[in-house]
C-alpha cells in the first residue's frame, strides 16, 4: 500500500496572528481562509497545513500539536529565523540521525525543523 500525507490540522486562538506567523515568518504559501475560523497553507510538496480556531471543551486545543518541517538547508533556515529575533525551544543541534531545531508558534504549537541523514 502506498500512502501519502495530504494535510495536517493545528489549532489556534487567533487566525490573523497565526496566518501572519506561518506566511510571513515561516514562509509557507497561503492557500485559503474562511473568515476567522480557518486558514490553510501549502508546503512545497503540496501537503496542506490547515489551522482552525480552537473549540473549548474539545480536543481541538491550541498549543499542543507538533509539526516537522524539512527545509532545503537547515543551517540557513536556522540563521534566517535567528536573525528575525525568534526564540528557540531547541537550538540547532546534530544527532546521529540528523540535524534538528525547534521553536513555538504564537499559540505554543511546536514547529520542528529536521534534516535527516541520508
Amino acid at each position: 500500500m502506498n500512502l501519502n500525507l495530504e494535510s495536517v490540522i493545528l489549532y489556534t486562538k487567533d487566525i490573523k496572528r497565526i496566518r501572519d506567523f506561518y506566511e510571513k515568518i515561516i514562509g509557507l504559501e497561503f492557500h485559503y481562509q474562511d473568515e476567522e475560523r480557518f486558514v490553510s497553507f501549502h508546503f512545497a510538496n503540496r501537503v496542506n497545513l490547515g489551522i482552525r480556531l480552537e473549540k473549548e471543551g474539545t480536543r481541538e486545543i491550541a498549543g499542543y500539536q507538533t509539526i516537522f518541517i524539512q527545509p532545503e538547508n537547515i543551517q540557513e533556515e536556522f540563521e534566517r529565523l535567528k536573525n528575525l529575533g525568534l526564540e528557540f525551544k531547541d537550538e540547532l543541534k546534530e544527532y546521529n540521525w540528523g540535524v534538528y531545531f525547534a521553536l513555538h508558534d504564537p499559540d505554543g504549537n511546536k514547529v520542528s525543523f529536521i534534516e535527516s541523514k541520508k
